[in-house]
């Protein structure tokens, strides 16, 4: 159950920043 718990917010976090970052 963790490993979901860490996935979902680990690939909304990757998208976040990289829209910050550009």
């Amino acid at each position: 159950m963790e490993s979901m718990v860490i996935k979902l917010p680990s690939q909304p976090a990757s998208l976040d920043r990289e829209q910050e970052e550009r």
